[in-house]
């Protein structure tokens, strides 16, 4: 708020970002932990709350900005009482001992190893890269629709920001938040890499039939939100299916990967974005849903060849 210039934004923004990183590790630290049953469908629901906010949000935000003597600086002292209530529920909650059991040899009848791993050791798995690759690159495909859609529809097809680009993006958000409700029942049907695999596939197709229709395929686009929502609860799924009580560490040593692929994608897409000029800036959301693509077949087969995991769906293994 009372920031006065590009520069102070940028150090506020980071400070803000790392309290951000640390809410996102935490809560999906604490869902690798705790939802060891179905854990596709726990992590899809515990997500659909993140589609919730992310439509109420920017609602709320533009609703303050039209206020009467506000703007958009007025957002962020709007935005400090949700702060101050989050603050105060993650002080008051309590766990109890049963709920953070480690899986016993009984109960994990394959014997699979639960040796405390440690956050260093989580890094040396080759498996926890290729799921903070494949987690960058998704979020890669997300960060294109909140952070470069709207410009691009504005500055390509000349929508105006507060109507059509804001109900393009409300779309895209109601369908990805509706997908991470319902697709948690279909992702523990199908498999979860299995799922993951059609949701890439998909997304590429989607992307590349609205990008090629042109202006008559841009109400296309935000089907894909339907696919890009289940990646990152589905991802940790699979973390704990593997990883068991490891799986809070892993998922800490995982996500930072992520969030700094993510980033650098998201500084060579500015940087396509002013050298090749703004057609091409949200368009190369689907290089990164290709390589999103073959990403998840190599980690597919590597997983398959190892025995980490069976491709066929999570019966085989989850205890």
């Amino acid at each position: 708020f009372f920031s006065n210039s590009f520069s102070a934004d940028t150090v506020v923004f980071l400070i803000i970002q790392v309290g951000l990183s640390y809410f996102e590790i935490g809560i999906n630290g604490m869902g690798s932990k705790f939802f060891t049953v179905k854990a596709g469908l726990m992590m899809n629901l515990l997500h659909f709350c993140y589609g919730i906010g992310a439509i109420a949000g920017p609602r709320f935000a533009g609703f303050i900005s039209t206020l009467p003597n506000a703007g958009t600086r007025y957002i962020y002292p709007a935005g400090i009482p949700f702060v101050f209530i989050m603050m105060v529920i993650t002080l008051l909650i309590r766990f109890s001992p049963e709920a953070s059991e480690t899986v016993d040899t009984e109960k994990n009848p394959e014997n699979i190893e639960t040796k405390k791993m440690t956050f260093l050791n989580a890094l040396r798995q080759p498996v926890a890269w290729g799921f903070g690759i494949i987690l960058g690159l998704s979020g890669t495909v997300e960060a294109g629709f909140v952070n470069w859609s709207v410009l691009y529809l504005q500055d390509v097809y000349q929508y105006d920001p507060a109507l059509g680009g804001a109900a393009f993006i409300s779309f895209y958000f109601i369908l990805y938040t509706f997908a991470r409700l319902l697709g948690g029942f279909f992702i523990e049907k199908i498999g979860y890499v299995n799922s993951l695999f059609l949701a890439s596939i998909s997304i590429f197709v989607i992307l590349a039939a609205g990008f090629v229709l042109g202006e008559r395929g841009i109400w296309a686009l935000p089907f894909s939100g339907i696919f890009i929502a289940i990646f990152w609860p589905t991802m940790l799924a699979v973390n704990i299916s593997i990883f068991k009580e490891n799986a809070q560490v892993v998922s800490s040593a995982m996500l930072p990967i992520a969030f700094t692929l993510s980033g650098l994608c998201q500084y060579g897409v500015g940087l396509i974005n002013r050298f090749a000029g703004p057609s091409w800036g949200f368009r190369s959301c689907l290089v990164s849903s290709l390589i999103l693509c073959a990403a998840i077949y190599k980690l597919r087969v590597y997983m398959k060849k190892t025995k980490s995991i069976s491709p066929a769906g999570p019966s085989e293994n989850q205890t």
